[in-house]
C-alpha cells in the first residue's frame, strides 16, 4: 500500500506539470478513489484469516456459503485491478461486488462459533470496502449487504 501512496503522489505531481499527461487524471482519480478502501479490505482480510485459524483451532466451520462468496470477491478483486489498469471505470468489477454480496443472504450467523461469526463480519466489511474502492458511496454499499441472519433466541 505504501508504494500505492507513493505511486499515487508522484502520478498527482506529474498529471499537474505534464500537458501530456493531464489526459490521465480520470485514470488516476479512480486509483485515488480505490486506495483507502482497499487499504481497509486488506486489513479486514488480514483480520478474518487471523479468526479463520482460531475458528480451525475451536473446531468450528464457516457456513456453506461462506467460501463461494469469498472465492467470488477475490475474482471481483482482480477484475478491479484490470478495469482500472485499463483506465475503464470499475463497472465489472462492482457488478462482481453485488452479485457477491446478493449470496452473503445465505450466509448466516446462526449456530456459528464466535470466530466464525467474526469472519462473516469481516467478510462483510470487506464486501463494503470493495464497493467503496469502485466508487461507491458507503451508505450504498451498506444498502448492498442482506440483513444478518441471527439465531432464533438472538444468542
Amino acid at each position: 500500500m505504501e508504494d500505492l501512496d507513493d505511486a499515487l503522489k508522484t502520478g498527482k505531481e506529474m498529471t499537474t506539470i505534464a500537458p501530456l499527461r493531464r489526459r490521465l487524471r480520470t485514470r488516476l482519480r479512480r486509483y485515488e478513489t480505490a486506495a483507502p478502501p482497499v487499504d481497509r479490505a486488506l486489513r479486514n482480510t488480514r483480520v478474518l484469516a487471523r479468526r479463520a485459524v482460531a475458528a480451525l483451532h475451536a473446531g468450528e466451520s464457516p457456513p456453506a456459503g461462506f467460501s463461494p462468496v469469498l472465492r467470488e470477491l477475490a475474482d471481483a478483486v482482480l477484475i478491479l485491478r484490470d478495469e482500472l489498469a485499463a483506465g475503464h471505470p470499475p463497472d465489472g468489477a462492482r457488478a462482481a461486488i453485488l452479485e457477491a454480496a446478493a449470496r452473503l443472504d445465505g450466509v448466516s450467523t446462526a449456530r456459528a462459533g464466535l470466530s466464525t461469526a467474526a469472519m462473516i463480519a469481516q467478510l462483510r466489511s470487506i464486501v463494503v470496502d470493495l464497493l467503496e474502492a469502485t466508487g461507491t458511496d458507503r451508505e450504498t454499499a451498506l444498502a448492498a449487504l442482506p440483513p444478518l441472519t441471527r439465531p432464533a433466541d438472538g444468542h
